[in-house]
């Protein structure tokens, strides 16, 4: 795809590149069936039929919309109406081409007007569905949608950032209820104006407006490409089979081995989780329990199927773990690998197009390289559930700061002979915190390992990241940010001789007088201290921010303190009345400044705040040792890297040193600490809703 100069403009998605509507269609739209001629369907649509019954009339606009929307007094709902005629028109004229129609064109008969009036029922505008669905209305499900679409009577800035916010509610919904979409399109009206929308994993990309009532070629273009071409090139994913028409979709998944280019088949049997896929760009996460099938019938024991979209220019998870389970050293922790990584049965990338050998990988990027995106880039919205509650992003309140920007994405697939269960189902607290130890273990044993048995100059690209793009809640402040955060303070300025300070009380009566009598200055100021002799120096060359162990471990003390903070504990001990133990107002004050707020989270690791220590205040009596105790961790991380950061450029796979085995320690402490007093977790229900309805 060519690169172009694109206007950058700020969307409900992030940052996207205007695009041209003209580019847009040669680029991004499947192309059209070969008979297909706009030219020739255009005209037909302006003589086909009676004069007053044309669908194109001889002022050269569609039938049904003489005046523009905004100048009409009725519902934009009615207004736009017509539209479905004008579809069906469209495509009558393709399919007499003989171009196969495989979508029709819907306008929703009782949508809600407001975004945030919508509900989980709540449907688009108008949609293009798979031609012959029985469905309709708040039966519609979001899997049927195709492409979905937004209107407005008026063109103000109001209503163009109403319609943006809706599509992208509603593409989001499409692409996280719907495993095969792989990438989807979108269209928004705004009294004349039609924009329309892309968006995969990793981008989006939207098209300059053009009038849709008189330029009729970009319109019946749009129409055209999307309704009549195979459902890949609309981003369903052609090796996922969709089973049944439940409410809970099951799917057949082809994995293909990168090793031999064999291919497997598995059913999924339960979804295990699929938070990765609730922000529309990013990762796209989603885990199955799923069966092998063999010749239809299932076989074998359950597994762990993975899918996801990963940075193209890495080794594959399926390859580090094979490397890191058959690394042998008696000497440091020995059999641990097999202890804490799991066992990969098969692993690959994904092929859309096997006779083409194509692997299913994000469109090249439009936005210019050197921008990065802002925090709605990579966060769901509001509404987003996780893990069967709502919850909104962690810091879609304050944050405005930018991010790198995502590298090339490919579609990759594992399977896992183990099935685990998610540390967020975990209901003992004690449990959750040998767990956390136990992960502790397994981050030291990647580094070591990874610059033991693998070349230095292949070791950046093999190191497992922890939430380097992942979950912000948990991710260390320096990758959240890119940038080192403890770094020595070094003086801009320089050459300047030291003066008595105001405890000379002499000296502040002849500095309050020389203010009235400018000779005194001579005998109060050196020469040496005159402006002209202060010496700038310049300032250090910027250094590229590095992955490092010390954020694995800060990553796991945040998702500690999430355990704590920001859950419900119960105390399953008669020594604390249940019925007392409740969060304070203190305490969810807190955890939505941590979990919510950028600012508040960069705070907490500040060397020498007491922050943190307000907020162990705010914990019931019962948990303060614990709160205690991930202090002293959060003192050991900021002078971690206050000492690493000294010099940053030798900062290596030892900067952890000792720090792996003090947190562990830790933790285990705690995990012991509990085994008698133990906690109940479990999510804080009130609390959410409470943050939800501002």
């Amino acid at each position: 795809m060519a690169r172009e100069s694109w206007p950058v403009v700020s969307t409900p998605l992030g940052s996207a590149p205007e695009v041209s509507a003209q580019f847009f269609l040669d680029q991004l739209l499947p192309p059209l069936p070969s008979a297909a001629d706009i030219t020739k369907i255009i005209s037909s649509l302006k003589r086909r039929g009676k004069k007053g019954h044309r669908m194109i009339t001889d002022k050269n606009r569609w039938r049904r919309f003489a005046t523009d929307p905004q100048t009409r007094n009725e519902p934009g709902h009615n207004i736009f109406a017509p539209l479905v005629t004008v579809a069906e028109a469209i495509m009558k004229e393709g399919v007499l081409r003989h171009a196969v129609q495989v979508l029709e064109y819907r306008h929703n008969p009782s949508p809600t007007l407001g975004l945030y009036d919508r509900t989980e029922i709540s449907r688009p505008d108008a949609y293009l569905v798979l031609q012959g669905c029985s469905r309709s209305g708040a039966d519609l499900r979001w899997t049927d949608i195709a492409v979905p679409g937004e209107y407005c009577k008026d063109d103000t800035d109001v209503d163009m950032k109403e319609n943006a916010e809706k599509v992208s509610w509603s593409m989001r919904n499409c692409m996280r209820h719907d495993a095969r979409r792989r990438f989807i399109f979108g269209f928004t009206i705004e009294n004349t104006n039609m924009r329309l929308w892309f968006c995969d994993r990793s981008q989006v990309v939207i098209c300059k407006p053009f009038n849709f009532i008189t330029e009729h070629a970009y319109f019946t273009y749009f129409l055209l490409s999307v309704a009549m071409t195979e459902p890949y090139q609309l981003g369903y994913d052609p090796t996922m089979k969709l089973l049944g028409d439940g409410e809970d979709p099951r799917y057949e998944i082809t994995v293909r081995s990168d090793l031999d280019g064999s291919e497997r088949v598995y059913r999924t049997l339960a979804l295990l989780s699929d938070a990765g896929a609730c922000a529309l760009r990013g990762r796209g996460t989603r885990v199955w329990k799923a069966i092998k099938i063999e010749n239809g019938e299932e076989c074998g024991e359950p597994v762990a199927l993975k899918d996801s979209w990963v940075d193209a220019g890495r080794p594959r998870e399926g390859y580090i773990l094979t490397q890191m389970r058959g690394y042998n050293n008696s000497e440091r922790l020995p059999g641990y690998a097999e202890k804490v990584f799991l066992t990969a049965e098969c692993y690959g990338d994904v092929f859309v197009d096997r006779e083409l050998g194509r692997v299913d990988a994000v469109r090249p990027f439009l936005m210019p390289e050197s921008r990065s995106l802002s925090e709605s880039d990579r966060n769901p919205p509001p509404r987003t559930t996780i893990s069967g509650r709502d919850a909104p992003s962690s810091h879609n309140k304050t944050r405005q700061e930018t991010h790198p920007t995502v590298g090339r994405q490919v579609h990759h697939r594992i399977v896992f002979k183990e099935i685990c269960t998610s540390l967020y189902r975990e209901r003992s607290l004690a449990k959750i915190f040998r767990l956390l130890g136990q992960t502790v273990g397994g981050r030291n044993f990647v580094w070591f390992v990874s610059f033991s048995a693998f070349p230095p100059s292949y070791t950046d690209g093999c190191l497992y990241r922890m939430n380097s793009q992942g979950t912000a809640n948990f991710m260390a402040m320096e990758v959240d940010t890119q940038n080192y955060q403890y770094l020595p303070r070094s003086r801009y300025g320089g050459g300047l001789e030291s003066t008595p300070h105001d405890n000379d009380p002499e000296r502040k009566k002849k500095l309050f007088a020389a203010v009235f009598n400018p000779e005194l200055c001579d005998s109060l100021f050196p020469a040496n201290n005159a402006l002209e002799h202060r010496a700038v120096y310049p300032l250090p060359p910027e250094m590229p921010f590095r992955y490092n162990p010390i954020h694995d471990l800060e990553s796991l003390w945040w998702i500690a303190v999430y355990f704590v903070l920001d859950m419900e504990l119960k105390p399953n001990s008669e020594a604390v009345d249940a019925d007392e133990f409740h969060p304070t107002t203190q305490q969810r004050h807190y955890a939505e400044k941590l979990f919510y707020d950028a600012s508040s989270r960069l705070s907490v690791m500040l060397p020498t705040t007491r922050f943190f220590k307000h907020i162990v205040q705010s914990l019931h009596p019962s948990l303060h040792g614990i709160g205690i105790a991930l202090e002293d961790v959060r003192e050991e991380l900021t002078s971690s890297y206050t000492l690493v950061e000294q010099n940053a450029t030798t900062i290596d796979h030892n900067a952890a040193e000792g720090l792996h085995s003090f947190v562990l320690q830790t933790f285990l402490e705690i995990s012991e600490s509990l085994e008698e007093t133990d906690f109940e977790v479990r999510p804080y229900q009130q609390y959410y809703t409470a943050v939800n309805s501002h």
